[in-house]
């Protein structure tokens, strides 16, 4: 599928994210981190805009951030 990735960051503060692509049972690791850390200044939005990510059943695209609460994250798709 073609996803598009939105972190929107609704404080004032900056907001540190990692973005992971886990296959079917995993855990977020270094192994399989896309993005690691990434600073969302506040009220500030990063995309992906087009990335191809091949999902099998099971897999999944996480994130997490270091504090919490200050970023929503919306995910659109095409099917290919």
């Amino acid at each position: 599928a073609s996803v598009g990735l939105y972190f929107c960051n609704y404080s004032a503060g900056t907001e540190h994210i990692s973005i992971y692509a886990l296959g079917s049972g995993e855990f977020a690791s270094d192994r399989n981190t896309i993005v690691k850390n990434l600073d969302i200044t506040g009220y500030e939005t990063f995309q992906f805009q087009s990335e191809k990510f091949i999902l099998g059943y099971g897999d999944k695209l996480a994130a997490s951030g270091r504090h919490g609460n200050r970023v929503t994250a919306t995910a659109t798709y095409i099917d290919i």
